[in-house]
């Protein structure tokens, strides 16, 4: 017996010695590499950007700042960062885990699990959509999204926690007294069954928007007489790796992404004026197809301000308000709407009230994931112009002088888009024509 004793503790040490020499030669390996790898910018794989060398300075050699930095450098710019961080994913899934960073490993699915969320910042953001609507007099609706774990809680893994935004958005309901609550939980409980969202990103599908969409028609335009049959479908993208897999390191789900235009867009066109000032025929920016958040396919990245003219015959001019959940769900409110002004207050400097009356503002749709309403203040910030003074009634839209293209004449109009189709890009051409153009793209 002691000789079995002996000749394990012998091997033991001889297996560590050996470990030991090899993680050695790893890292050495590894140092070696990273003096002579390129550095990276931006990383695909996590869709984040990485960090940069520190500069050198005497005050942040003192209090540790440059020694955080040149770690955070360090670990960022490892040569093979990307297959270590899939590879982490892999054994930590093994081992049992069930959250990587902020993220739950459902059952073929993914689920955002973040940690900043709170009831009172939710609490701030409804009272600013109620400041908004008392002080401007405008019809004001609120479309309130829960997350997936809030509605899919079957595919979520055992014993895991989460804020139900389901309540959290039953219980704020109560609060809307000047602007009104689009509730969409029932509709979304009921289909739960259903690809509602995205197994590898935190937003819904195009589907779900367009259940979304119906659901604000339903209560607030039923004259509108919205249905789904009206819009087509196309898929055009089957290889949708989205930011809860790049947060986790999931390697192995991947999502399809619809879009769904207007079937009668082609003969109603519209254009499109970006932030920067460009302009284009398209809400569908299908060159982002070619990079890893595809989501973005759906209006670009994030921007503060975006107006979109349409030749709808009628005078309703849109202010929405929205996080990036918004974004797929505009394709179903082009047909209604003569102007659409888009604004993402985590963006945008201007002033709302000053916005609304040079577009001839008259109704206003907020589209928000519960997510953002309970971890984000700048739209209660963008709103505290409204806690004490009224905003003067926007004026007609006929009568406006300030209203751009709106006021314009059909021939006017029709002529812009003649020039817009002219010179835009193959990135913003008509939805349906470039759809059937693209690879893997089908008509469902």
């Amino acid at each position: 017996m002691k000789d079995l004793l002996k000749f394990l503790r012998i091997g033991l040490a001889k297996i560590s010695e050996n470990l030991a020499g090899l993680l050695i030669f790893v890292l050495s390996c590894g140092l070696i590499l990273s003096i002579i790898w390129p550095d990276f910018s931006f990383s695909q794989t996590e869709n984040r950007t990485l960090a940069k060398f520190p500069a050198m300075q005497a005050e942040d050699l003192w209090d540790g700042d440059f020694g955080e930095e040149a770690e955070s450098y360090a670990q960022d710019q490892f040569p093979g960062r990307d297959l270590f961080f899939h590879l982490n994913y892999i054994f930590r899934k093994a081992a049992g885990q069930s959250k990587i960073n902020e993220v739950y490993l459902g059952h073929r699915q993914l689920f955002s699990a973040p940690d900043n969320l709170s009831s009172e910042i939710l609490d701030s953001n409804i009272t600013a959509f109620n400041n908004m609507a008392a002080s401007t007099g405008i019809q004001t609706s609120v479309l309130i999204a829960p997350d997936a774990a809030s509605i899919q809680k079957e595919n979520l893994p055992y014993q895991a926690t989460f804020i139900d935004q389901v309540n959290e958005i039953n219980r704020i309901s109560g609060s809307m007294t000047s602007a009104s609550l689009i509730s969409i939980n029932d509709q979304l409980l009921s289909n739960k069954d259903q690809p509602l969202y995205y197994k590898t990103d935190h937003h819904w599908t195009s589907d779900t928007a367009g259940m979304a969409a119906m659901t604000f028609c339903e209560q607030v335009h039923p004259d509108f007489g919205m249905n789904m049959d009206q819009f087509d479908s196309f898929t055009i993208s089957r290889s949708f790796i989205g930011t809860l897999a790049s947060a986790s390191g999931s390697c192995f789900l991947k999502d399809e992404i619809k879009i769904r235009p207007w079937s009668n867009q082609k003969e109603n066109p519209y254009v499109v004026k970006w932030a920067d000032g460009s302009k284009s025929t398209s809400i569908y920016q299908v060159d982002k197809l070619n990079q890893k958040d595809q989501y973005q396919v759906f209006l670009g990245a994030n921007q503060s301000i975006v107006t979109i003219d349409t030749m709808a015959d009628n005078d309703r001019n849109l202010l929405l308000i929205k996080d990036s959940y918004a974004n797929s769900m505009i394709q179903f409110l082009l047909p209604y709407y003569r102007s659409i002004t888009i604004v993402d207050p985590r963006y945008c400097m201007d002033e709302l009230s000053k916005l609304i009356n040079r577009n001839g503002i008259n109704e206003i749709l907020a589209v928000y994931s519960c997510e953002t309403l309970m971890s984000d203040s700048s739209l209660s910030t963008m709103a505290a112009e409204f806690e004490s003074e009224p905003v003067e009634e926007a004026p007609e839209v006929q009568n406006s002088e300030e209203s751009v293209q709106v006021n314009e004449s059909e021939s006017a109009f029709e002529n812009g888009i003649d020039q817009e189709q002219e010179n835009s890009d193959e990135s913003t051409e008509n939805p349906t024509a470039k759809a059937a153009d693209l690879t893997d793209a089908q008509s469902e």
